[in-house]
């Protein structure tokens, strides 16, 4: 289980919000690692058999703040 508390104004609707900022920061400014976690993950094996939350969190809450 993942629980996220995110302030309302870092809230953004297109990714590309998020990685103009990454750009304009150049390189040596950047983080080590960029995570973008977006739920549960889906993987089918060779007989369609489908599994949810294989990696990363199977249930995500975010609490929008303000």
């Amino acid at each position: 289980v993942l629980i996220i508390l995110l302030p309302v104004e870092r809230l953004r609707t297109r990714l590309g919000e998020i990685l103009g900022r990454f750009d304009e920061a150049g390189r040596e400014q950047l983080p080590a690692g960029i995570h973008f976690i977006t739920g549960p993950s889906r993987s089918s094996d060779i007989e369609n058999d489908l599994t949810i939350g294989v990696h990363g969190p199977g249930i995500v809450y975010t609490l929008l703040i303000g």
